[in-house]
């Protein structure tokens, strides 16, 4: 409360449980007292022990002077909203606190004894000389508390760690201390994190951000940097992904960069902008960071939500190809052709490791291409349909998988589709270990290729399916934080290996399978020579794979296909680019479904349950039953007992029917009649094998 004669501090009392005070509902004990103050957030001037509870103080600057009515008015408004807010915040943790306002009978002198009930000495418990405020600091910390709760901004999951960091970030950059920082995240978190963080999280993260120097203060050389940097930052394109990471679009040369908020591109920019405007040395790291908290906050919370493009993007009826060159400059495809562009309408964001493509050339042709691979025409039609299909996003892609012997250029093949489409510093890597790292690659790059693979993890596998044709992912954002990190992305992707790689149904089924011939002693080249070679032509069959691009976004309204395959939409698409390519209409729809078929032939013959279940339909011609039926009625069927036994085997009903699940469109693509029916409660498999002479 706010002592009418003297107005130049505020108090709060906080009664503790115990005599004297007939509410429950009030802290146990001094350390709990202590911990509500902390949370609040506006760290105290003075903490006295009254001897039944605590004296908080906050201490103004300097006494108010009341010159009018208006200003004792301001004062008492100022007295009874701070006792409400922290009556609310004490009613927020479970404690009912009382109004106070008469100082004469609640003020207790340090160095003196408390009599009521028993004798107790009143003490100074803590003093924070600096801890100073005006009536204006502590009505702007009524509106950021105001702010915190308004419900409309929700912090959800996967955003949250982010987000409070930035918060934290700007407030350390006005000069608050860590109670104060700790107090109003703890708010943020309680009002607008969907699920909260949990309390140690909190103040990690308030401890982590109180720990830098601050905005103000003891640094006025850091601070005059840091504002005049916040000043420059303002020209810049601010914006936030939908997945809450900053950035900033940079105007340079007269083109647009866009790059992360806090990258080495807007670092030096910044720099290079100060230096320009105002001469010497450049800014200190400290005011620099300083700058970037306060830019991402402004980046994530005063600016709009647009989405990023690695590589390929759509827009408006058209695709974009970035180029990736100096400027930044876009191949822009419509149904009318195409054209290089500068400042294309789709925000491109660039990797270390992404590189540059030619400036495409009319006048090419795309058989020009297969003068650098080892391909029969059926393979030359199928190695086109994946590069035409991996330049239109956000559909599901093929995974083009080479296989070979030793000497069939399987990984010299997957290079060259890459330098076409995606070049990178390290074009063909070893498949990762997990989910995260092989999402973490999908971001930075367009066109996966992952090279001499000699088998597949179940759990990659399904992974590759899922990246192939759209799902999601989760991580922790980092291994210091219960943050999700969500990504989720559609990618082409090329592997290669001597051994069958698409030995699962699910990934067969998404896949194209080119098997490349051993290359003949005669025919061998140089891999120099061969380089060269394809760099020189590769503008020109760069235009021609545009070429036939722009035809597919012109043609793919007019296209009608009497049975749809597997992957519908990756084969309408080529099937509309088929008048400008090589080979007749129809064409690729019979290779495509006669490499279908091979591949669901392939996981029939190389999977143990697919053999016996293949041959034991042919025998019955038609059964049904339950799966426990199926189990024993395979199991009765195996020449090798050892099979029985395996990994390979399942070894329960509901295991065997997820297998027959997966195996089912192999099944269907060779003919066999596969359902699961319910009749009368009980689930059961319905099998026909097809009928002779089909």
């Amino acid at each position: 409360a706010i002592e009418k004669t003297r107005p130049d501090i505020v108090i709060m009392d906080i009664d503790i449980k115990g005599p004297g005070h007939k509410r429950l509902n009030l802290p146990e004990s001094k350390e709990d007292a202590f911990k509500l103050v902390d949370a609040f957030g506006l760290t105290p001037s003075i903490v006295v022990s009254s001897g039944g509870g605590l004296h908080v103080y906050w201490l103004f600057e300097q006494p108010w002077i009341f010159s009018s009515d208006d200003d004792r008015t301001n004062a008492m408004e100022l007295s009874r909203q701070f006792q409400h807010e922290f009556i609310a915040h004490g009613k927020r943790n479970g404690y009912e606190l009382d109004y106070c306002g008469d100082l004469n009978r609640l003020l207790r002198l340090p160095e003196t004894l408390n009599h009521k009930n028993d004798p107790k000495p009143v003490e100074i418990l803590k003093f924070n000389p600096a801890c100073r405020y005006t009536s204006s600091r502590i009505r702007e910390w009524f509106e950021s508390i105001r702010s915190a709760e308004r419900p409309s901004d929700v912090i959800v999951e996967g955003r949250r760690n982010t987000t409070i960091t930035m918060i934290a970030g700007q407030m350390r950059a006005r000069g608050l201390v860590l109670g104060e920082i700790l107090g109003q995240l703890q708010m943020v978190n309680r009002q607008r994190c969907q699920p909260p963080l949990t309390d140690e999280e909190v103040e990690r993260i308030a401890q982590s951000v109180a720990g830098y120097e601050s905005g103000s203060g003891n640094s006025e050389q850091a601070t005059t940097q840091a504002q005049r940097l916040v000043a420059l930052g303002e020209g810049l394109n601010l914006f936030h992904t939908g997945e809450g990471e900053p950035y900033a679009q940079l105007q340079v040369n007269g083109h647009n960069e866009n790059w992360p908020l806090r990258s080495k591109a807007v670092r030096h920019h910044l720099d290079r902008l100060y230096q320009a405007r105002h001469g010497g040395a450049f800014p200190s790291s400290q005011a620099r960071q300083t700058a970037l908290g306060v830019l991402e906050g402004k980046a994530l919370y005063e600016s709009h939500v647009k989405e990023v493009f690695v590589r390929v993007a759509e827009a408006d009826g058209c695709l974009y190809l970035d180029l990736c060159n100096q400027d930044w400059e876009a191949a822009q495809i419509s149904p009318a052709g195409w054209q290089v562009v500068k400042n294309p309408p789709v925000l491109f964001v660039r990797s270390k490791g992404m590189l540059e493509l030619p400036s495409p050339e009319k006048g090419g042709k795309l058989d020009q291409l297969f003068a650098f691979m080892n391909a029969d025409e059926p393979n030359k039609c199928l190695i086109t349909a994946f590069l035409i299909a991996s330049l239109r996003p956000s559909r599901p892609f093929p995974i083009l998988i080479l296989q070979g012997e030793q000497g069939s250029a399987k990984s010299t093949t997957a290079r060259i589709i890459r330098e076409l489409v995606d070049p990178s510093a390290s074009p063909l890597r070893t498949l990762p270990k997990g989910d995260r790292d092989l999402m973490i690659m999908a971001n930075n790059c367009w066109l996966l290729a992952y090279d001499n693979l000699s088998g597949i993890p179940v759990s990659m596998s399904d992974a590759l399916c899922r990246i192939s044709t759209g799902g999601g992912f989760s991580s922790r954002a980092l291994y210091t934080d219960g943050d999700e990190k969500i990504f989720n992305s559609k990618r082409p992707v090329i592997l290669n290996g001597i051994d069958d790689l698409a030995n699962r149904g699910d990934l067969a089924d998404r896949s194209i399978i080119v098997t490349l011939p051993r290359i003949p002693q005669g025919r061998r080249r140089i891999e120099d020579e061969m380089w060269r070679d394809f760099y020189q032509a590769k503008p020109k069959i760069l235009g021609a794979l545009l070429d036939a691009v722009s035809f597919a976004i012109g043609n793919i309204e007019h296209v009608t296909m009497d049975a749809l395959p597997r992957m519908a939409d990756f084969a309408k698409w080529v099937v509309a680019a088929e008048p400008a390519l090589p080979w007749d209409r129809g064409y690729f729809v019979k290779v495509y479904n006669a490499n279908h078929v091979a591949a669901s032939q392939n996981v029939l013959e190389s999977d143990p349950v697919a053999r016996v279940l293949h041959d034991f339909i042919v025998f019955q011609s038609r059964w049904e039953g339950t799966a426990t039926e199926l189990l024993a009625a395979l199991e009765g069927r195996l020449g090798d007992e050892r099979v029985k036994y395996s990994k390979a085997w399942p070894k329960t009903p509901s295991y065997l029917s997820g297998r027959v699940r997966r195996l089912a469109p192999m099944l269907r693509e060779i003919g066999f009649i596969v359902e699961q029916t319910i009749k009368r409660g009980t689930k059961l498999w319905r099998f026909e094998a097809p009928k002779k002479g089909k």
